[in-house]
């Protein structure tokens, strides 16, 4: 393939956004390493839970198995009346702890599967930022290739016509990010259409920027989405996913 023949105007232009792009991403991907270790964190608190969980059926398993011996050892029956009323108040603990671990570990259920959408979420975000780097790399070299691709094979695409499709297609922010991403494309296809030799250098720096604008929106989107997920959780709301983003990975 022939080399592009940038004027110096249009190589200033591309270079400058992608520098300001890199910037951006500096700042993003810290807010991404807080969040992350953010849900480490949730999660070590999930897992405290369930040893803390299992170690409160240990007294019981000990009464139990004093009061199974015992009654193995009566061989004269003697102790029927005692044991019966000792098996009782066993049942009746029994039932209730087990109630109380239940919820608890429906609690822990929920938690977990928030933790795993606020991870989807991110690495969805982190995904686009990726394309979006190898699409300013085509914008310089002049060759689209894959950044081009048809719109449902780029990684959020993908997702969007199977994950999220199966799980969030109600969802009114589903609808929004579908959108979002089509116009992402649509935007980033008239970076491309024509040689940028024949391309103004102005026009070149408004559309780079209505791409960035694009992008920026489309990450909005996703904020959105994850708010409307994290609210379908109990105490959903307290989750780090429900923080505010300002559309950052």
């Amino acid at each position: 393939m022939e080399s592009v023949m940038l004027t110096q105007e249009q190589h200033h232009i591309i270079m400058e956004h992608m520098r300001h792009s890199m910037m951006n991403k500096a700042v993003q991907v810290h807010y991404t390493a807080e969040k992350c270790f953010r849900l480490r964190e949730g999660l070590i608190r999930s897992a405290t839970r369930y040893r803390e969980d299992a170690a409160l059926m240990t007294p019981l398993q000990n009464r139990q198995y004093r009061l199974i011996n015992s009654i193995a050892a009566d061989r004269e029956g003697v102790k029927d009346a005692t044991q019966e009323r000792q098996l009782l108040s066993r049942a009746r603990e029994q039932y209730g702890l087990i109630g109380m671990m239940q919820q608890q570990l429906n609690d822990i259920a929920s938690g977990l599967m928030l933790s795993a959408d606020t991870l989807l979420f991110t690495l969805l975000k982190a995904q686009h930022y990726q394309w979006r780097d190898r699409l300013y790399m085509a914008v310089l070299t002049e060759q689209p290739g894959a950044a081009l691709a048809e719109e449902n094979a780029c990684p959020l695409g993908q997702w969007l016509c199977t994950e999220g499709g199966r799980r969030f297609c109600t969802q009114p922010g589903f609808r929004a990010l579908r959108e979002a991403h089509h116009q992402m494309h649509v935007t980033a296809a008239l970076l491309f259409d024509r040689p940028l030799t024949e391309m103004p250098a102005g026009v070149l720096k408004a559309r780079l920027q209505h791409t960035e604008d694009a992008s920026q929106h489309l990450m909005g989107s996703l904020d959105a989405l994850e708010k409307m997920v994290s609210s379908l959780y109990p105490d959903g709301r307290d989750s780090p996913c429900s923080q505010k983003t300002d559309g950052k990975v």
